[in-house]
C-alpha cells in the first residue's frame, strides 16, 4: 500500500536532511578538512605535513608574514644547501594580509598541530602594525575560516571579534552557503566561473612559495601597480600608529616561542625605492623605534631588507618577481640564515637610527 506524504511532511524530511548536511560539513571541517574553509592554511599546512614526513630529522624553520613573504622567500633555494644533512627544513607559512594577528594564530595552530618550529622568522610589515578598524589586516582576518579552537587567540586581537564572532558562528550553522565557493573551488572548481574560483594557491611550491605569474611587468603595469598599493596603504602613511591590539599579539608570540624554546628573527621584507619615500620621516622615526625596542628587549635579531633589492625586483613596488626573490633569498641565505642556524651571533640594530 502507497504512503502518499503531505508536503508539510516532505518539507520536514527536506529540511531534516539539510540540517544533517550542515552539521556533517561543520565537524569535517573541525576535525581534519581546513580546506573546506581556508583553502590558503591548508594547502600550505599539507605540503608543511608533507616535507616534514620526507624529512622527519631534519630541524624545521618556518617563515611567518604576508604575501610579502609568501612570494618573496624561496625555500627551494634553501632547503639544498650544504651541510644538507645539517640545515634546516624550512617552510613558507606567509599569508595574505598576515600581520601579527595571524602570525599568533599560525603559530597557535602549528603547535597544536604538533609541529614545533626550531626557529621563526616572523616577518613585520610596517603598515599591518598600523592596525584599526577597516585597516588591512582587520580586512583580511575573516573569522569564519577559523577552527573552533582558533577562535579564543582571535577574540583577543580582532578589533571586530564580536561581528566575525557572529560570522564565524554563522557560517557553522549554515557552512553550505558560507563556503560554497571554497568548497566549490576545492572540490569541484570547473563548476564556478573563473572570476570566482579560490585557486590562486595552486601555484604554491612544495615549500610553500607562491611565485608571481609574470616573470616581469612593463613599466605601465608597475606603475597602475604602485598606484594601487598606494592608495590601499595610503592611511598607514599619514595616520600611523602602532596599535595595541599588533603589539599585544607580536608580544605574545614572542613570549610563547622563549617558553618553548623557540629561536626567533624578526624580518622587514624589501620595498622598491618609492614605496620607503612614502613613509613619513616620523613614522619611519617610530617604526624603528618600535622593532629596536622589541629587537632589545627579547634578545632577538632584527633584520632590516627594505633596500635589499632593486626596483627592477619588484611588480608593485613592495612584491617581489621571481628574480627578485631569488636576489633577496640568496642575500637571506648567505647573510643570515646560515650564521643564524649555526649558533652565531647576529647582530642587533643600533639604539638610534632612522630607517633608510
Amino acid at each position: 500500500m502507497l504512503t502518499t506524504r503531505t508536503p508539510g511532511a516532505a518539507l520536514a524530511w527536506g529540511s531534516g536532511w539539510f540540517c544533517c548536511l550542515q552539521l556533517v560539513l561543520s565537524v569535517l571541517m573541525e576535525c581534519g578538512y581546513p580546506e573546506l574553509r581556508d583553502l590558503e592554511y591548508a594547502r600550505k599546512l599539507d605540503r608543511l605535513i608533507a616535507r616534514r614526513e620526507e624529512h622527519p630529522v631534519r630541524p624545521l624553520l618556518v617563515v611567518l608574514g604576508s604575501s610579502r613573504v609568501s612570494m618573496g622567500l624561496r625555500p627551494d633555494l634553501l632547503n639544498d644547501c650544504p651541510p644538507y644533512g645539517q640545515s634546516p627544513l624550512v617552510h613558507n607559512l606567509g599569508f595574505i594580509g598576515g600581520g601579527p594577528v595571524r602570525e599568533r594564530l599560525c603559530l597557535h595552530q602549528l603547535l597544536r598541530e604538533g609541529l614545533r618550529p626550531d626557529w621563526l622568522v616572523v616577518e613585520i610589515h610596517p603598515c599591518l602594525l598600523h592596525y584599526v578598524p577597516g585597516s588591512l589586516e582587520d580586512c583580511y582576518l575573516q573569522g569564519e575560516r577559523l577552527g573552533w579552537q582558533d577562535l579564543a587567540v582571535f577574540w583577543r586581537y580582532a578589533h571586530r571579534a564580536r561581528r566575525l564572532g557572529r560570522g564565524w558562528l554563522t557560517a557553522r550553522l549554515v557552512p553550505s552557503l558560507a563556503h560554497r565557493l571554497t568548497i566549490l573551488s576545492g572540490l569541484a572548481p570547473r563548476w564556478l566561473p573563473p572570476e570566482s574560483r579560490e585557486d590562486g594557491w595552486h601555484g604554491l611550491d612544495a615549500h610553500g612559495w607562491l611565485c608571481y605569474p609574470k616573470l616581469q611587468v612593463s613599466e605601465e603595469e608597475y606603475e597602475a601597480s604602485a598606484e594601487a598599493a598606494y592608495r590601499q596603504y595610503r592611511s598607514c602613511f599619514s595616520q600611523f600608529g602602532i596599535a595595541k591590539q599588533a603589539d599585544a599579539a607580536l608580544r605574545e608570540l614572542l613570549a610563547t616561542c622563549r617558553s618553548a624554546g623557540i629561536a626567533v628573527l624578526l624580518l622587514t621584507m624589501p620595498e622598491g625605492s618609492a614605496f620607503q619615500s612614502w613613509y613619513p620621516p616620523a613614522t619611519q622615526d617610530a617604526l624603528h623605534a618600535h622593532l629596536t625596542g622589541l629587537s632589545r628587549e627579547y634578545g632577538i635579531p632584527w633584520i632590516d631588507a627594505r633596500s635589499w633589492v632593486a626596483d627592477d625586483g619588484f611588480w608593485d613596488g613592495h612584491h617581489l618577481l621571481r628574480d627578485g626573490a631569488t636576489v633577496f633569498t640568496e642575500r637571506f641565505r648567505r647573510e643570515v640564515l646560515l650564521p643564524w642556524t649555526q649558533g652565531l651571533p647576529l647582530p642587533l640594530p643600533p639604539a638610534h637610527e632612522s630607517l633608510p
